[in-house]
């Protein structure tokens, strides 16, 4: 990540998120910034938080960048009012904050930011079931059966079949297909994210299509 401040002001693990949400600024706007715009801000960096793939930046005017295995989302703190927390994947207790007000702030911090995260993507599924994968006509909409048990299970699958193709690219037809179609980045924001020109944007994605299509073709 291409942060302004390296160093950390505080220590999270020794932070309350009490203790946090007085150290830090409240927003006032109606929309939320993008990552790139706050990368790119100079705004000032109370912590970094830097863990195998999850990464969480503070600002010190409130917001939060939340970055988990390349894809990334914006929230502000005084956003984090409950928290749900899963046991399982039929049972989800919502934890209000005067009962972890006194923990780490670090740990709304995680379960509010992989939770955004989620819904984020489940957000965009839509686009991706109706994505044709190389302009031919090719669309995930075919694969549904419309509610029905099928439908469920075929939407599960088709989700860990993308998941699967992802993880098969080369890194930067990854990246640039995950800043293209998850986070929202056109071609030029890509090129100046990635330092590359923008033809090399259209072929890198364009590469990265037809092999997300040949492997949900081999797959299925």
């Amino acid at each position: 990540m291409n942060i302004c401040i390296k160093h950390n002001r505080i220590d999270p693990k020794e932070t309350t998120f009490k203790e946090l949400k007085s150290m830090v600024g409240i927003p006032d706007v109606q929309r939320l910034p993008s990552a790139k715009a706050l990368k790119d801000g100079g705004f000032d960096i109370l912590f970094n938080h830097d863990d195998e793939d999850i990464d969480i930046t503070v600002f010190c005017n409130g917001y939060v960048i939340y970055a988990e295995c390349e894809r990334e989302t914006v929230f502000s703190i005084n956003m984090i009012s409950e928290i749900m927390y899963r046991y399982s994947k039929n049972e989800t207790v919502i934890v209000p904050e005067s009962e972890f007000q006194d923990s780490s702030c670090l740990v709304p911090l995680l379960i509010y930011g992989n939770d955004r995260l989620e819904h984020n993507i489940e957000s965009q599924g839509a686009y991706w079931r109706g994505f044709s994968l190389n302009n031919d006509g090719t669309d995930w909409t075919a694969l549904r059966n419309t509610n029905s048990v099928e439908d469920d299970i075929l939407e599960e699958e088709a989700k860990k079949v993308l998941k699967k193709s992802l993880s098969h690219l080369p890194k930067r037809q990854r990246q640039v297909l995950v800043l293209r179609f998850y986070d929202g980045y056109n071609s030029k924001e890509i090129s100046q994210f990635l330092k590359i020109s923008e033809p090399t944007v259209h072929e890198h994605l364009d590469s990265a299509i037809i092999s997300v299509r040949q492997y949900a073709q081999n797959y299925f």
